[in-house]
């Protein structure tokens, strides 16, 4: 696989619970990236953890302008210091957010407190 930028896949599940793998451009095979994306970490939505991941890798690797992608099944809520604390390096990074929710009831839409920060959003409902 070709890719001019760097990619990373931030797997998560509960709190404290993330995996990182970083692919570097030119440097891995679309059987690397199958492999990653196969890797389940189980259950429980907690998205402070990757989103602190993935902050740290625009703070200390390559990742210019970096656009975040989060797909998950689960609504999870963040502190307000943790959301203050996003919008300002947010904006400092020059990163997107993209959320893309699937099988949630629209309605329950309003509890998930990354929609502020979102570029865009997708939802898929059950």
């Amino acid at each position: 696989m070709r890719g001019d930028r760097n990619f990373a896949l931030i797997h998560f599940s509960g709190a404290n619970s993330c995996k990182v793998d970083v692919f570097e451009p030119c440097e891995y095979s679309v059987e690397d990236v199958c492999a990653a994306a196969e890797t389940l970490l189980g259950g429980a939505t907690c998205i402070e953890t990757p989103i602190t991941e993935a902050l740290l890798l625009m703070d200390y690797e390559d990742f210019e302008n970096a656009a975040i992608v989060f797909v998950t099944d689960g609504v999870c809520s963040l502190s307000v210091d943790f959301t203050n604390a996003l919008a300002e390096k947010k904006s400092a990074l020059k990163c997107t957010i993209t959320d893309v929710l699937l099988n949630v009831e629209s309605t329950r839409m309003d509890f998930f407190n990354l929609k502020r920060f979102a570029t865009s959003c997708s939802v898929r409902t059950n």
